[in-house]
C-alpha cells in the first residue's frame, strides 16, 4: 500500500504553485506516488505508473484520440476514471472510462485534494451508484500497476456489485474500453448490443 495524501502534502503543493512551479511539474512532484483512501485515488509521479506519468498521458490521449495540448491526467480512481485538468478550465475533471464523459468536480485541483483528504471520496456524486463500496472491498487484492475492472461494462448494461468486477492490468483496461467505446460511441441511444 502507498502512503496517503495528507495536508501537509497539499499545503506544500498550494506552496510551490503560488511560487510559480507550473502545475505539470507541481502535482506529481508533491503529490505523485500518494492516495486517498487506501487507494480509491491514486496519483501519478515520474514513476508511477510503471511507465511515468508522461508516458500514461501521451497513452491515455492516444487510446481515446484527445489532443495531448494541455490535457493533463494526474492520478485516477481504482477503477482507471482519470482526474485530469486542462488550460481552459479551473476545475478538474473526472473523466468516466467507461464512456469517455467528464464530469465536472467543480473544484480546482487544490480544493479538491484537501477536500478529498479531509473529506474522503463518498460526497462526490459520481460515485453515488455504490461503486466506492465495491472499490473498497477489493483494494487488497489491487497494486498499482493494475484497476477494477465491470466485468460486464456498465454501458453494456452491467452492474455495480462485487460479482460483475475482476482485477485487470492497467493498460489492457485502458485500451480495451478505448476500442469499446469507439465501436459503440455512433449507436444511437437504446441501441440494443448482443454481448457474449
Amino acid at each position: 500500500m502507498r502512503a496517503g495524501l495528507s495536508t501537509s502534502q497539499t499545503t506544500d503543493l498550494r506552496d510551490a504553485l503560488s511560487r510559480g512551479l507550473p502545475m505539470i511539474e507541481g502535482v506529481p512532484r508533491h503529490i505523485g506516488g500518494k492516495s486517498i483512501e487506501e487507494g480509491l485515488w491514486r496519483f501519478f509521479s515520474p514513476n508511477h505508473p510503471a511507465c511515468g506519468i508522461r508516458r500514461w498521458n501521451e497513452e491515455w490521449s492516444s487510446a481515446w484520440g484527445v489532443a495531448n495540448d494541455g490535457v493533463f491526467t494526474f492520478g485516477e480512481d481504482v477503477f482507471g476514471n482519470q482526474l485530469l485538468f486542462t488550460p481552459a478550465r479551473t476545475t478538474v475533471l473526472l473523466c468516466d472510462h467507461e464512456n469517455g464523459a467528464c464530469y465536472d468536480l467543480e473544484l480546482g485541483v487544490l480544493d479538491l485534494l484537501e477536500a478529498a483528504v479531509e473529506h474522503g471520496l463518498s460526497w462526490i456524486d459520481f460515485y453515488s451508484n455504490g461503486a466506492l463500496s465495491v472499490g473498497r472491498g477489493f483494494l487488497p487484492q489491487v497494486n498499482w500497476e493494475q484497476h477494477l475492472h465491470w466485468t460486464r461494462p456498465l454501458i453494456l448494461g452491467g452492474a455495480v456489485t462485487a460479482e460483475n468486477t475482476a482485477v485487470v492490468d492497467r493498460f489492457t483496461h485502458l485500451h480495451g474500453h478505448a476500442k469499446l467505446w469507439r465501436q459503440v460511441s455512433d449507436l444511437p441511444p437504446g441501441t440494443e448490443v448482443q454481448v457474449q
